[in-house]
C-alpha cells in the first residue's frame, strides 16, 4: 500500500488563508448538522511541565475521511528557529480502509486556528470594527492579523509583547507582505475593538478593566486547563462561544479558573451562530482549544489539491496481509 508524505512547503503552496477560512465555515455548517465526530484530546506532560505530547482523532463519515493527529507542544522552541507546535496528521480513507497520507501539522495548526478566529470575528463582531489589539508575537499572532484582516479590513493593529525584539520582527514581517497599519504598544489602547490573545500565559493578561463597553475577543493561545489568558471577570461579562463545548470545558484554562473563582457562565458552540440573527451582548468571547476535525478538513483539502494537480508523491508503506 502506498502512502503520501506531505511536507510543510507543500501545505504552504496548496492552502491559503482564504481557502482555510472557507473550510472552517464549511466545517461549522457540518458541525451544526451533526455530521462530524471529534474525540477529546489525550495529553501527557513531562515531569517538569516544560512540554506536552498529545493525540487527537476525528471522523467525517459522510465524506469517508478520518484523521489522527499526533503533536507536541514545546514552548522552549520559541527561542529557536523551530515552531512551538510539531507534529503530523494521518489522513485515512475510511471507505477503502487505508491510510492515505502523513501530513506535516505545523502550518495547518497555525492557519486553521487563525481562520476559525476570523470566522468567529465575522459572526460575532459588528461590521464596522476595524481596529485590533494582539497579545503575543509568535506564529499565531502573525496569522491572526492576516486572517482577521480578511473579514474586517483593519485600519490599525496594536501589538503587545514582553519581548520587544520578537515584536519588532513580527511588525516587519507583516509590513513586508501587507499594508496593514501595525505598531507596538506597551499597554492596551483605550478602545480596542477586536482582541486576539495568542500567548502561552498561565496567568490572566486581559482584565475587564482594560476593555471598552463593546468588543470581541479571540482567545487561542492556551489549550490546557493550567493555562489562562483572560480574567474570570471577562468571562462573566461576555457572551461566550467555543469551537466545541466538551473540549472547551476539558481544556479551556479560562473556564477552569472561572469555576474555581465561583464565576457562572454558559458556553455556546460557534456553529449555533450560523443561522442566528439575535442581538449579541456588547462583549463577545470566542475560545478555541483546537480540534482534530479542523485539521482533518484542511489536511484533506491539501491532499486533494496535490492529487488533482498531479503533484502527489507516494512511498510504499505496507499494510497488506
Amino acid at each position: 500500500m502506498k502512502v503520501s508524505i506531505i511536507c510543510q512547503s507543500e501545505v504552504e503552496k496548496h492552502l491559503s488563508l482564504s481557502e482555510c477560512i472557507s473550510l472552517m465555515k464549511k466545517l461549522l455548517s457540518d458541525q451544526d448538522q451533526n455530521l462530524i465526530h471529534n474525540h477529546q484530546r489525550d495529553v501527557i506532560f513531562d515531569p517538569q511541565n516544560t512540554f506536552a505530547l498529545g493525540s487527537m482523532m476525528s471522523l467525517a463519515a459522510h465524506r469517508s475521511i478520518g484523521a489522527v493527529k499526533v503533536a507536541g507542544v514545546f514552548p522552549f522552541n520559541s527561542s529557536s528557529h523551530k515552531d512551538v507546535h510539531q507534529g503530523a496528521i494521518m489522513l485515512f480513507d475510511t471507505k477503502k480502509g487505508e491510510l492515505l497520507a502523513l501530513i506535516n501539522a505545523t502550518l495547518i495548526t497555525a492557519m486553521r486556528t487563525a481562520a476559525l478566529s476570523a470566522v468567529a470575528t465575522d459572526l460575532l463582531s459588528p461590521k464596522h470594527f476595524n481596529t485590533m489589539t494582539v497579545f503575543g508575537a509568535g506564529v499565531q499572532a502573525y496569522y491572526h492579523i492576516l486572517a482577521v484582516n480578511q473579514v474586517r479590513p483593519l485600519q490599525n493593529v496594536h501589538l503587545i509583547n514582553r519581548n520587544l525584539s520578537r515584536a519588532k520582527k513580527l511588525v516587519q514581517k507583516i509590513r513586508n507582505i501587507s499594508e496593514i497599519p501595525i505598531s507596538i504598544v506597551s499597554d492596551i489602547p483605550q478602545v480596542p475593538q477586536i482582541i486576539s490573545m495568542c500567548t502561552s500565559a498561565d496567568q490572566a493578561l486581559l482584565k475587564t478593566s482594560m476593555l471598552p463597553q463593546q468588543c470581541h475577543i479571540n482567545a487561542v493561545g492556551s489549550c490546557t486547563k493550567n493555562q489562562c489568558e483572560v480574567d474570570s471577570d471577562v468571562i462573566f461579562e461576555s457572551q461566550i462561544f467555543v469551537d466545541d463545548v466538551k473540549a472547551a470545558l476539558q481544556d479551556g484554562g479560562e473556564f477552569h479558573m472561572a469555576k474555581k473563582n465561583g464565576v457562572t457562565f454558559s458556553l455556546n458552540n460557534l456553529c449555533s451562530r450560523l443561522n442566528q440573527t439575535s442581538t449579541l451582548k456588547n462583549k463577545t468571547f470566542f475560545k478555541s482549544v483546537g480540534l482534530s476535525i479542523q485539521d482533518l478538513y484542511c489536511a484533506h483539502f491539501v491532499y486533494r489539491s496535490l492529487l488533482e494537480s498531479h503533484e502527489l508523491t507516494s512511498l510504499e508503506f505496507g499494510g497488506e496481509k
